[in-house]
């Protein structure tokens, strides 16, 4: 197994934690309608799709080596990639790992937007 889909697999534990955010923010929406407040729960939605991808990218890392051609003529078929150029698995472990930073960094704006709006 790819120690990448380990790294990965803590994305839910951020995804979890920013739902917990999007609840508070939402509730403090409600009494009070700031736009950081607004700014966060839109924040909240970026850092779902990301996360989403984040999770899909773990559990395909769990089952790659070994299987990255199939994998490619499959996203091929479906429309889910546009070209079929070979890559290797660490380009493909780069790419998942930016991912999970661009997650790390929407869950930090998130945060930050929820803190703006208290102060």
């Amino acid at each position: 197994m790819n120690p990448a889909a380990s790294i990965l697999r803590s994305g839910a534990v951020i995804a979890q934690a920013g739902h917990v955010l999007a609840l508070i923010a939402g509730f403090g929406w409600f009494h009070t309608g700031r736009w950081a407040l607004t700014g966060s729960l839109l924040a909240w939605l970026l850092h779902c799709y990301i996360a989403l991808r984040v999770a899909i990218d773990a559990r395909l890392f769990e089952n790659l080596p070994g299987h990255e051609a199939e994998l490619d003529a499959w996203l091929l078929r479906f429309g889910l990639r546009r070209q079929l150029s070979p890559r290797s698995l660490d380009e493909r472990t780069r790419a998942s790992l930016r991912l999970w930073k661009f997650q790390l960094a929407a869950f930090a704006l998130q945060a930050i937007l929820l803190a703006s709006a208290w102060l």
